[in-house]
């Protein structure tokens, strides 16, 4: 039924059908009655398959691949419903915000993401973030809305709705969302054989003059001296790291010589400190991901894939 080609007519009428993901719950529940069950008992039941008995592997690979296709069915309604001009002026109403959230996270959990942001950062050697930005304005501009435009709605949230409490809890979400993903492909990375994605000195010249003086330095100071500096220079670090590249020499622009040689000192320390840990925890990681497939399977870890009393709602992603 999800992939018949009347379904996908009826939720790409944005005259007939309000909601596509509304209605294609309808559509799914409708199902319960040809087969002679109740809507929610038979929802219900779903729901509460057992993931830790061996004999119920069949119907938790069934409901994954069910939920799945209502997820890639949704995705794709969000597309064939993008309507030909864009806003660009107009504030985005409230229920635009809400599908959008749900509709990058649920467009987050999928299989073919994950494979797509993990070939980028296997090519590239970096975390995928701009890629997930991208994804994140593409959903936008499918929702109707101008990028650029929607980009600024959403930072006026806490100014234009600074009481609606669900709305502000589906922002931080689909925040986490993003990040969440982000790790998840770190991880697939890893445990692929991946190396550590590259660091702040691949492609910046400055960087990578002053990380030869800093590194010469650094064997002149004891092991204290290291420990220190790492300790002082940790938050600064990981919010550069965050910058993207322009930011990033602003940041650096900003900073005295003498405080730019202490800075990539700290620099480099926590990054060996980095190397470290990825080669030690490539293993664990390998066995931490087979269990992770496992738990998605069976619907025990992951909540947003996981069929509810409505069959399925787009899940609840950082730009």
């Amino acid at each position: 039924m999800m992939k018949s080609d009347a379904t996908r007519d009826l939720l790409k009428d944005r005259s007939g059908c309000t909601s596509a993901s509304a209605q294609l719950v309808v559509l799914q529940r409708a199902g319960w009655k040809t087969l002679g069950f109740d809507e929610d008992l038979g929802c219900a039941a779903l729901d509460k398959v057992d993931g830790s008995d061996p004999g119920n592997q069949q119907l938790l690979q069934l409901r994954a691949d069910f939920v799945y296709t209502a997820m890639r069915t949704y995705l794709q309604a969000v597309v064939d419903r993008r309507p030909a001009e864009l806003e660009c002026k107009k504030p985005m109403p409230r229920e635009a915000f809400i599908e959008f959230f749900d509709a990058c996270n649920t467009k987050m959990d999928m299989p073919e993401t994950i494979q797509i942001l993990a070939e980028h950062m296997a090519a590239t050697n970096k975390v995928p973030n701009e890629l997930i930005i991208n994804i994140q304005k593409d959903m936008l501009e499918d929702l109707g809305f101008e990028r650029n435009h929607a980009c600024a709605m959403l930072n006026r949230i806490p100014q234009d709705f600074p009481n609606d409490q669900e709305l502000h809890q589906k922002f931080e979400t689909w925040r986490a969302k993003a990040q969440a993903t982000c790790m998840r492909v770190l991880k697939v990375h890893q445990i692929s054989g991946g190396t550590l994605p590259a660091g702040p000195f691949s492609e910046n010249p400055e960087l990578r003059e002053l990380e030869t003086k800093a590194r010469a330095e650094l064997e002149s100071m004891t092991d204290d001296q290291h420990g220190e500096l790492a300790m002082r220079m940790q938050k600064r670090v990981q919010i550069f790291m965050n910058l993207p590249a322009d930011g990033q020499r602003s940041w650096m622009a900003k900073l005295s010589e003498e405080d730019k040689l202490e800075f990539v000192k700290g620099q480099c320390l926590i990054l060996d400190v980095m190397k470290e840990q990825w080669q030690e925890q490539q293993t664990q990681a390998k066995a931490d991901y087979a269990k992770e497939e496992q738990d998605l399977l069976s619907g025990s870890t992951v909540s947003s894939i996981k069929p509810s009393k409505a069959t399925f709602a787009p899940a609840q992603q950082t730009m």
